[in-house]
């Protein structure tokens, strides 16, 4: 499996997969989904933006 269609169609390049992970829980936490959030989703957010800032 080739990324090159990933890169050349949406400008996509690949980084470190523990930064982009980190990126991706921070940018989800900075914009909620329009569903309540319950205190078990937030917690489990946090968990995984400290695994992935932890690697």
């Amino acid at each position: 499996m080739s990324s090159a269609r990933a890169q050349d169609l949406l400008g996509w390049s690949p980084g470190d997969p523990a930064a982009l992970v980190a990126e991706s829980v921070r940018r989800h936490l900075a914009d909620p989904p329009g569903t309540p959030w319950t205190a078990e989703d937030a917690a489990a957010d946090d968990a995984a933006l400290e695994r992935a800032e932890s690697i």
